[in-house]
């Protein structure tokens, strides 16, 4: 078996699992971010004009 094979495949285990962290983390921050937009308008919800206000100031 030659080696430049295996570490080739080394190689591209490595960042196969490189991209996949960082995709994982990346997914993790917008499902936390959405989350939490959501949960603060379902609270917000019946509140009127300076929850709605609130809320706005929050989504940037």
């Amino acid at each position: 078996m030659d080696d430049s094979f295996l570490f080739d495949d080394l190689l591209l285990a490595f960042w196969l699992l490189v991209f996949s962290w960082v995709f994982l983390t990346s997914a993790q921050a917008i499902i936390r971010d959405h989350c939490h937009h959501v949960n603060l308008k379902n609270k917000f919800k019946s509140g009127g004009m300076e929850n709605e206000k609130l809320l706005r100031r929050t989504d940037k």
